[in-house]
């Protein structure tokens, strides 16, 4: 059962994850990619 769980969270997490990304590179639109970079 722990690691179904452990499966799950990390399928969700690699669902989620890319979103955030992408959401936060699109705030970062109006500054140099070199800013984005260096931030995350």
């Amino acid at each position: 059962m722990t690691g179904l769980k452990t499966i799950i969270l990390l399928g969700l997490s690699k669902i989620f994850m890319p979103f955030a990304w992408y959401a936060y590179l699109k705030d970062l639109r109006g500054k140099p990619w070199m800013v984005a970079v260096l931030i995350s």
